[in-house]
C-alpha cells in the first residue's frame, strides 16, 4: 500500500528533470498522474516510465504562461481523473531575456 493509494496529482513539467521525477515518484507510491508540459515527446517518455513501473498517467499539453493553457490542464485533470488532491508547481518559467 502506497503514501498516495487512491490520490490524483497534476504535476507541471513533467516532461523532464525534477517533474519526471516526482511524476514516476508519486505513481510508485500509488497515486493516478496527471502531467503537463509544452514538451509533448518528453511527456509521452515519463508517461511511459510510469506505465512501465505500473502506475497510471494522463498527459496535457500546456504553456504555464497562458492562463487559458492552465485552466484547460486543470479541467483536463478533473476530466480524465476526478479530481485533484496533489498539485505539483515544477515547471520552470520565466519573462525575462537572456543576458
Amino acid at each position: 500500500m502506497g503514501r498516495f493509494d487512491g490520490k490524483v496529482a497534476l504535476i507541471t513539467g513533467a516532461a523532464s528533470g525534477m517533474g519526471r521525477a516526482v511524476a514516476i515518484r508519486l505513481a510508485s507510491e500509488g497515486a493516478a498522474v496527471f502531467g503537463v508540459d509544452v514538451n509533448d515527446e518528453g511527456l509521452a517518455e515519463t508517461a511511459s516510465e510510469v506505465a512501465a513501473a505500473g502506475g497510471r498517467m494522463e498527459t496535457q499539453h500546456c504553456d504555464l504562461g497562458s492562463v487559458a493553457d492552465c485552466r484547460q490542464a486543470a479541467a483536463g485533470c478533473v476530466d480524465a481523473l476526478g479530481r485533484i488532491d496533489v498539485l505539483g508547481n515544477i515547471a520552470g518559467l520565466s519573462w525575462q531575456d537572456r543576458v
